[in-house]
């Protein structure tokens, strides 16, 4: 929905209908849940083993970033 800036005629305000800020709140519960549903294949000794290779793959790439 749009309606006029009231503090600055010039803007318009843009706001989610209720059905679009449903479709945003479905939308966000999926993709939380979406690490769960992948992680759930792995062994729980995996986690920590995955979540440590990610986290050295991700510094790799903050490093290459900033160079």
């Amino acid at each position: 929905m749009r309606r006029p800036d009231p503090a600055d005629g010039r803007f318009g305000v843009v706001e989610l209908t209720p059905a679009g800020r449903a479709l945003v709140d479905a939308a966000v519960t999926d993709h939380v849940a979406t690490p769960d549903r992948l992680l759930a294949a792995l062994a729980g000794a995996d986690r920590p083993v995955l979540t440590a290779m990610l986290a050295a793959m991700l510094a790799a790439v903050e490093r290459t970033a900033g160079a």
